[in-house]
């Protein structure tokens, strides 16, 4: 193996290293953001912070974002910034763009991308998505 290989696989292996250190700095850090708080299943979470004909929504939506993020959310409360709190982009820089595209499938809906920069924490999300889908729901029956 000559020098440059050597010296290219030790940057790999180095930056691979680095990101793993970074990815379970930032899940530390959002989980002492939510530390002592009760844990809710997605169901209890929806329940409790979300009017009744929004809790199947609320659900569906931490669920999503849970899988995005890759750690346990159950602490989380409607109001936790995604970035700020929740350290969402940190973890993983597409999340949030896989996040409104696994939102637009979900629900069959689209969300511009001006849209999307407005949505800053589950509360903004479950708002936007039933405000969306009555709007289509409005349509359909006109």
């Amino acid at each position: 193996m000559s020098l440059s290989a050597v010296t290219l696989a030790v940057i790999v292996a180095a930056s691979a290293v680095l990101v793993i250190a970074v990815d379970r700095f930032e899940k530390r850090r959002a989980r002492r953001h939510m530390a002592g708080r009760p844990k809710l299943s997605d169901e209890e979470f929806a329940a409790q912070h979300f009017a009744p004909e929004h809790a199947a929504i609320a659900a569906k939506i931490r669920r999503l974002l849970r899988e995005q993020a890759g750690f346990d959310l159950s602490q989380a409360r409607p109001t936790d910034h995604l970035v700020e709190d929740l350290r969402i982009d940190a973890i993983d820089s597409l999340a949030l763009v896989e996040l409104v595209t696994e939102l637009e499938e979900e629900f069959d809906i689209k969300i511009p991308d001006q849209d999307a920069e407005r949505l800053k924490n589950i509360e903004d999300i479950v708002a936007y998505v039933a405000a969306r889908l009555d709007a289509k729901s409005r349509l359909a029956t006109a």
